[in-house]
């Protein structure tokens, strides 16, 4: 189970966010994007600390492990990514954890068994490719890991706004890499921003954007509780206009008792060398080689492997359709340098690209 959501932002072109606004094209409308307009640049200390303790709030929310409780968690989702990646259809989703045990997923579709262990010593899997489809990870990791850690906002640009989502007010925080730039003052969402909007007065999470074209929908009109922790009953996944994953909670029950076996690796866990695990997701920004001149923007998504392969490429927002396919070629080609220190878990992770481009670009 993922302890934090960890953002890397890597710009291959830093010199493209110092660009005049007028430059970049602006990120499209959408029904979903409640950061439209009226984006206003938060530099107070008090008022990023009372932002950044609401998302701490809601993050507190889902962290289940740290209620110090055995429990089972079942879900159940559909897939429907219209071809646009792996194993489409009804999947069931089984989590058993342990103080001192260690966590336990299953994952189940289609006759195809995925499994993770992550015991206090070792992490292993049972995967018919090596590594979990991207779909799993997204419904395992939006519910269970949607934000990123204190330490890692603490710094990051913090803008805001006051919106409203199904009648209520919601805030809306954007959050960006601590590198300025001439644009912080666009009055709508950056394409490097993720976007998290929130009930002040609750702390629920309600949106989550990790980038645009990208929007999960928390439902906590029946929700599931371990002690203080608290999960939606049901989670959407929509990219641009589209849903790609709708999951519910069956059930989520304290466990009285466990079974340790339940956290012994199987013959086929131990087999694999060191076993990979679903970790925070990573976003990159690659810039033209000539940033002068008008530059359109598409945002790819993808599975980044533990061997630093992307896999199951494809496009979410576009300033300009007609790149898409330019996009996907470059972001496809590349290959990612991994680095594991010794006795680490291998990891993957979701990957975002904002792909800069100019026009006449092929």
């Amino acid at each position: 189970m993922p302890t934090k959501y960890l953002v890397a932002f890597i710009s291959f072109n830093a010199a493209l966010f110092c660009q005049p606004v007028a430059n970049l094209a602006p990120v499209p409308e959408n029904p979903f994007e409640l950061a439209g307009r009226g984006v206003q640049l938060v530099n107070s200390p008090g008022e990023r600390d009372a932002l950044i303790r609401l998302l701490n709030r809601a993050r507190a929310y889902y962290r289940l492990n740290d209620a110090g409780l055995a429990y089972e968690l079942k879900t159940s989702f559909t897939v429907n990514s219209r071809g646009a990646t792996e194993f489409d259809g009804d999947w069931e989703l089984d989590q058993v954890a342990a103080p001192g045990l260690g966590v336990h997923l299953t994952a189940r579709t289609g006759g195809h068994v995925f499994e993770q262990l992550r015991t206090p010593n070792a992490a292993y899997q049972n995967t018919p490719s090596g590594s979990f489809p991207l779909r799993l990870h997204e419904a395992h990791g939006h519910l269970l890991g949607s934000l990123e850690g204190p330490s890692g906002i603490r710094h990051d640009v913090i803008r805001t706004v006051a919106a409203s989502w199904n009648g209520a007010a919601v805030t809306c925080v954007l959050l960006s890499p601590p590198t300025r730039s001439a644009d912080v003052n666009s009055p709508g969402r950056l394409w490097q921003e993720r976007e998290e909007c929130l009930d002040p007065q609750t702390g629920h999470l309600l949106l989550h954007s990790p980038a645009p074209g990208l929007y999960v929908l928390y439902d906590y009109s029946q929700s599931y509780r371990l002690a203080s922790r608290e999960l939606p009953g049901k989670m959407t996944v929509i990219e641009n206009d589209a849903t790609v994953i709708e999951e519910r909670i069956e059930s989520l029950e304290h466990l009285a008792k466990v079974d340790p076996s339940s956290f012994a690796p199987t013959a086929e866990m131990q087999a694999e060398p060191r076993g990979a695990v679903m970790a925070g997701l990573r976003k990159i920004s690659l810039g033209p080689a000539n940033a002068s001149g008008d530059i359109q923007s598409v945002v790819v998504f993808g599975l980044l492997t533990p061997d630093g392969k992307i896999t199951e490429v494809h496009p979410l927002q576009s300033s300009d359709p007609a790149l898409n396919d330019a996009a996907l070629r470059r972001v496809s080609q590349m290959k990612l340098p991994v680095a594991v220190a010794p006795g680490a878990d291998r990891e993957q992770h979701e990957l975002f690209a904002v792909v800069h481009l100019a026009p006449g670009t092929l």
